[in-house]
């Protein structure tokens, strides 16, 4: 009888300590990014269709301004007051909408988790080499 009481108080503690590790555990990994140059870039300025049609830039003209730069290199494009006032959940310094294109977090500031906010990491907008 007592040999089969320590048994069953062996198997609490254990059932206890399991649910306690558990409740530690990260309930979702870190999201994948998705590159940008998998995306369609019509004009090939290296801004994808889906970011000039948020900025309001031409997706069929590299250079929708008339500036001689193309749009993903012109700060004048790339610098529009409206960017700031788009919405960031996470204030990782990506609007949601920019999230959503590049497949990062719009509520995790590291959706990779490598300790650098998304808005910042080079990863969230490098082309796959």
């Amino acid at each position: 009888m007592k040999k089969k009481l320590v048994i069953l108080l062996l198997l609490i503690v254990a059932i206890a300590v399991g649910i306690a590790v558990f409740q530690f555990l990260p309930t979702s990994s870190p999201q994948a990014i998705v590159p940008i140059d998998q995306r369609v870039d019509t004009d090939g300025d290296g801004l994808p269709d889906e970011f000039e049609e948020i900025l309001g830039t031409d997706p069929n003209s590299a250079d929708s301004d008339g500036d001689g730069i193309a749009d993903g290199q012109d700060p004048d494009v790339l610098a529009q007051p409206d960017i700031n006032q788009r919405v960031d959940t996470d204030g990782d310094g990506l609007p949601d909408e920019f999230e959503e294109i590049l497949g990062t977090n719009p509520n995790s500031a590291d959706s990779d988790g490598d300790g650098i906010a998304d808005g910042q990491d080079q990863d969230s907008f490098r082309n796959a080499e």
